[in-house]
């Protein structure tokens, strides 16, 4: 089955504000590590490019900068085959695509059943 287009990204404030790991990053580490949750919720469970230049413009940021903060920022995620994922997001990904298929499946059996009744 195709990946459908997520609508939203739950966001726990709270839990972001108070974790330990976000709170140990200086503002630019934590800026680009928000940009990439971002981006890789937007890849839909693909992974991300671990190359320093996709990660850079994905980050909005030049590349000094961004050598500045890489090591950090990608130690937060996890690498396969050259892509890189992040666990909360790929949690949530799955979640909502079951939610997605369960909603999709409920509504084709929804449409028969009106059919069938006319």
């Amino acid at each position: 089955m195709a990946k459908r287009k997520l609508p939203y990204m739950k966001l726990w404030v709270g839990d972001w504000l108070s974790s330990q790991r976000v709170v140990e990053l200086t503002p630019m580490e934590e800026y680009c590590y928000f940009r990439l949750i971002m981006w890789a919720w937007q890849a839909n469970a693909s992974g991300l490019l671990n190359t320093d230049a996709s990660l850079a413009q994905m980050c909005r940021v030049d590349m000094d900068t961004w050598l500045q903060v890489e090591s950090n920022v990608r130690a937060l995620f996890y690498e396969v085959e050259g892509r890189l994922f992040h666990e909360k997001v790929d949690e949530q990904i799955q979640q909502q695509q079951e939610i997605s298929e369960k909603r999709a499946a409920a509504g084709r059996l929804g449409g028969k059943s009106k059919a069938v009744s006319n």
